[in-house]
């Protein structure tokens, strides 16, 4: 996999792009309620920053809550319901759920940019496949038990895939072993 960039939102979209990615994140956005920019953001930190500062993780899980549950979900829910329920309409709604799904769409931008700026007074650092694997499996680790994820078996592949697309020369394979290590650590501790 090519190097990423290390802007937020660049990155993001960089890894995106596969199709494996994609159906991770609304895995694990859908079925286990986290927040895809929360995710990737815990990806970021640990790709070109490590492990999260604690006053920094708690800033932007806090800000990344509040905007999801004002702002992010109910666009979503808008656009989701339009395209559940177009087949009832007798006037085509698809410009207008393209038009909210456009606005979700900034709205995650603007999230990703607040996210952004948290690490602005801070130089970027030069870690190895190895040590970007690990903070970020760390950062994971730590969103998903805040937020009453528990790591099993069949919920390695997702989180792995995630990390598999971000960081150089790490497969699924390594990544799901980097996370099962990581969560059973965070689980003793």
């Amino acid at each position: 996999m090519p190097i990423v960039p290390n802007k937020f939102w660049d990155f993001s979209v960089k890894i995106y792009q596969y199709s494996e990615v994609e159906k991770a994140c609304l895995e694990l956005q859908d079925n286990h309620g986290l927040n895809v920019v929360m995710l990737l953001y815990c990806i970021w930190v640990g790709v070109f920053r490590g492990e999260f500062e604690d006053d920094i993780y708690t800033r932007a899980s806090t800000f990344s809550l509040s905007w999801d549950n004002g702002v992010v979900m109910p666009l979503r829910e808008v656009r989701r319901w339009i395209k559940s329920s177009q087949g009832e309409q007798m006037v085509s709604v698809e410009p207008l759920r393209e038009q909210i799904k456009a606005v979700e769409l900034d709205a995650e931008r603007f999230q990703m940019s607040i996210l952004e700026d948290l690490y602005s007074g801070t130089k970027e650092m030069p870690f190895g496949a190895e040590e970007q694997l690990l903070a970020s499996a760390r950062n994971l680790a730590r969103y998903c038990a805040d937020n009453d994820v528990v790591f099993d078996t069949s919920l390695l592949n997702p989180p792995s895939v995630l990390l598999a697309a971000a960081i150089e020369n790490i497969t699924t394979e390594l990544a799901s072993s980097a996370l099962s290590r990581t969560v059973l650590q965070h689980e003793t501790k």
